[in-house]
């Protein structure tokens, strides 16, 4: 029997950050999706269920599975063994992987038979933003994920590892607005308004690469002008090879086993 996403009842195993900022989205969509969680991480799982008025935390990750049709797994990478081993999946059931590092290939071998996709939501799909990678593409999966944010389909598992290592910049992201309102800070600027200022500036110029993807690479040189300051801070950084750091990090990031992972 096909599963419908509008009424597919939703598993989690796993209770953590992820979960709770997925299911938050799905509330803030107004999903009308009984949810299960898993009572490990109890006091996120509750905390879950206290606001969100479709969920509530499951007495094992056994119930999880027997009340769910799209069981998603968010356990950490090192555990991913020992919660499949815990539970029985049955036919026509769907597991979606959440975990970093978690191939489709070893996905099949640890729970065979079962539909599988991966799937990364961020911190920001609690808003309802932010990039959610699914592969494949299985639709009672993508039409969940409608209105959750932005959906990219990778090509490639390779694609999707890559797409997967640059959400490691979300910490230096927010450490690079740091920095910079620390120095608007350290030039006269008061209180939180420097805060507000950065983040606000950031989230137009991201709002610019979303409308204009096809042409990110011409939008430096569009937003500068000869001998301005976007022109000289940006050539200034080029010198130090700030520019380059980002991907020498990302690499290092993708070599990173699965076993090696938090």
């Amino acid at each position: 029997m096909a599963i419908e996403a509008a009424a597919a009842r939703l598993g989690f195993i796993g209770a953590g950050a992820i979960t709770a900022a997925f299911v938050d989205g799905l509330a803030a969509r107004g999903a009308p999706n009984p949810i299960l969680l898993s009572p490990r991480s109890e006091r996120v799982a509750r905390d879950i269920a206290a606001r969100v008025a479709t969920a509530r935390v499951a007495a094992s990750n056994a119930e999880v599975v027997d009340g769910s049709d799209i069981l998603f797994l968010a356990v950490r990478p090192s555990q991913v063994e020992t919660a499949l081993a815990e539970i029985t999946l049955r036919p026509g059931q769907i597991l979606c992987s959440f975990v970093i590092g978690l191939g489709l290939a070893e996905l099949e071998r640890l729970s065979p038979g079962t539909p599988v996709c991966r799937v990364l939501p961020l911190p920001t799909v609690a808003l309802r933003k932010g990039p959610l990678l699914c592969s494949p593409p299985l639709t009672p999966v993508l039409d969940l994920l409608s209105g959750l944010g932005e959906i990219i389909v990778p090509e490639t598992e390779a694609e999707f590892d890559a797409l997967g290592a640059a959400s490691g910049l979300m910490s230096s992201f927010f450490e690079l607005e740091t920095a910079v309102a620390r120095w608007l800070g350290a030039n006269g600027v008061a209180g939180t308004t420097g805060a507000r200022y950065v983040g606000a500036l950031f989230s137009g110029l991201s709002e610019i690469t979303l409308r204009e993807a096809g042409r990110l690479s011409d939008l430096a040189a569009e937003h500068e002008t000869p001998g301005g300051i976007n022109e000289r801070t940006r050539r200034a950084l080029r010198r130090s090879g700030w520019f380059d750091e980002p991907g020498t990090a990302m690499s290092e990031v993708r070599s990173i086993r699965r076993a090696d992972l938090a």
